[in-house]
């Protein structure tokens, strides 16, 4: 039997600039968003997408950057 969704999921496209995806919670700096600390709650998020977007962060803050977006992700997030 086919799982049926009640829910829209909930993806973010983190760094989007001007090529914002449909189906996604675009944010970018360049339109006052800010990527991290990603402002949702905790296993929330079913995606997050940020592509082009680590190499804006120093290297000493990657690990916790990664740590806040990797929190926002629902258990099996991609």
């Amino acid at each position: 039997m086919e799982r049926v969704k009640t829910m829209a999921e909930i993806k973010y496209n983190l760094g989007s600039g001007g090529v914002p995806l449909a189906g996604y919670i675009n944010l970018d700096r360049s339109q006052g968003q800010d990527a991290y600390p990603l402002a949702c709650d905790d296993g929330t998020a079913d995606e997050i997408r940020a592509s082009h977007l680590l190499e804006h962060f120093s290297h000493r803050d990657v690990m916790a950057v990664l740590k806040n977006w990797a929190s926002k992700l629902k258990p099996g997030g991609t």
